[in-house]
């Protein structure tokens, strides 16, 4: 069987790290089909504290704290590798695509980094992208297309979710995700209450988000346990500048949670006619509009939850075809 490298940045994934999660879900099936699968890791600590080790039982290898260039290149070389995969940031990428040339890469945009790929890729580079946001962000730079492979979210973890429907849930402090937004609309509700989840780490050792009191907003570090992240939540809030795709979206309505957000970036793809759709610039009065109507008018709410429940079924998201199409994907890379 093949034998691929997965270049990421954290693993395994920080809690709600969205890249890390889909790379594991890859490699666990990769691995499943007998794939050798090495995983080379830029930053954290090492796995067993020497920077290698076992992260996942049926995963080959595990390679952490490769914080130079050189050293990702190191482990590559080393091992039988047939194809690259990485999610690293376009400037990483394009350079290591132009490193490893004639071995085939594969390019997985999922998150917006920097707009464009500031150097020509190879021709053994391949790309592929989170979302048709941005499939128009980067082909253009790329100066290739390739395929929309939506994250992969494994559905069964998530429909055994029972919530109790009780709070808004917004993910995320980094101020790129708007807690600002979030603080503003939750003054505005004060019956209503907000939980505020980081996206990964813990709550004190974050610095980049203001200092947020109210009696109906509560912070809480980042959390794996699905049934503890959605437990409580009637309705998801997304209110982020920039989201390549938002996992947490996909997550929800396989629970049947509607989702709240706005018009911007991969929002309005992640949430399809599941969810309430607001302008991208939506005001305050806004928001609170909806999330009033979200809490107050039943057969509003009820009509939310089915369309969300339909929206979690788009093909698309199914998670076996999506990892059909990356074993596509990379059978074509691997042919040349």
């Amino acid at each position: 069987m093949p034998s691929i490298a997965i270049v990421t940045g954290t693993y395994p994934p920080r809690h709600r790290d969205g890249t890390g999660l889909s790379f594991l879900a890859l490699a666990r099936r990769l691995a499943a089909k007998g794939w050798a699968v090495n995983v080379l890791v830029t930053k954290g600590k090492p796995v067993d504290g020497t920077g290698t080790g076992p992260a996942v039982p049926g995963e080959t290898s595990v390679a952490a704290g490769l914080s130079k260039f050189e050293d990702v290149m190191s482990e590559i070389a080393r091992r039988p590798v047939d194809v690259v995969v990485t999610s690293k940031n376009a400037g990483f990428a394009a350079r290591l695509a132009t490193a490893l040339a004639p071995r085939p890469i594969v390019i997985y945009l999922q998150g917006v980094t920097r707009p464009r790929f500031e150097r020509a890729l190879p021709a053994s580079a391949h790309v592929a992208f989170a979302s048709e946001f941005l499939r128009s962000l980067y082909a253009p730079s790329a100066g290739r297309d390739g395929p929309v492979l939506r994250p992969i979210v494994e559905a069964a973890v998530f429909r055994a979710v029972s919530s109790r429907r009780r709070h808004v849930l917004a993910v995320g402090l980094a101020r790129v995700k708007r807690p600002d937004i979030v603080y503003a609309v939750a003054r505005r509700l004060p019956h209503i209450r907000f939980d505020l989840y980081n996206s990964w780490g813990e709550l004190l050792r974050w610095r980049n988000w203001p200092v947020l009191v109210l009696p109906n907003l509560r912070f809480h570090n980042a959390v794996d346990n699905a049934a503890q992240l959605f437990g409580d939540a009637r309705a998801v809030m997304v209110a982020s500048d920039s989201e390549g795709w938002c996992r947490v979206v996909t997550e929800a309505q396989l629970i049947g949670i509607p989702t709240v957000a706005r018009q911007r970036a991969a929002l309005p793809e992640s949430v399809g006619s599941g969810g309430v759709l607001l302008p991208a610039e939506a005001d305050i009065a806004q928001w609170v509009a909806a999330l009033r109507a979200v809490f107050d008018d039943e057969a509003h709410y009820d009509a939310l939850v089915a369309a969300a429940r339909v929206a979690a079924l788009r093909p698309e998201l199914d998670p076996d075809r999506i990892f059909a199409d990356w074993l596509d994907l990379l059978a074509r890379a691997i042919k040349g």
